[in-house]
């Protein structure tokens, strides 16, 4: 095709960056507040806040790394399918709840540890007592 030859290898990634900005921010808040911004402005501050927490959860996950690529993996496939191929910023926010789940466990990551960590595991080694009845 003859206008494959015209498109450059920094114009497609110029769109996917910002398919991927208008994916996971759009609609913004900082934007007038329309009608419709006001009805999914309480959503919006949820979702950063889901964000956010799930970034935290990213950091809690990076010890036992299976479960954090296999969610990275699912994100960065999602996000790339969806970012590149929405219309516009009303069905990408539609369709970013497809990833809502998977953000929702890596928040709960977040909240169970990386925000108040447990002090449990450390109590838990200190009183352990050996079963065999030896002693050092």
């Amino acid at each position: 095709e003859p206008w494959m030859k015209e498109v450059r290898f920094d114009d497609i990634i110029r769109a996917y960056t910002l398919s991927q900005y208008h994916f996971w921010f759009e609609p913004v808040l900082w934007s007038k507040r329309s009608l419709s911004l006001r009805l999914v402005f309480p959503q919006m501050v949820l979702w950063y806040g889901i964000l956010l927490l799930g970034l935290v959860g990213f950091r809690r996950l990076w010890r036992d790394p299976y479960p954090l690529w296999t969610l990275l993996t699912s994100i960065i496939l999602i996000s790339f399918f969806i970012g590149m191929t929405s219309g516009n910023a009303g069905t990408v926010f539609r369709h970013r709840d497809l990833l809502t789940p998977i953000w929702l466990l890596l928040a709960a990551g977040g909240l169970s540890g990386g925000i108040m960590p447990s002090t449990r595991h450390d109590s838990v080694e200190k009183t352990k007592t050996p079963l065999s009845g030896a002693t050092d």
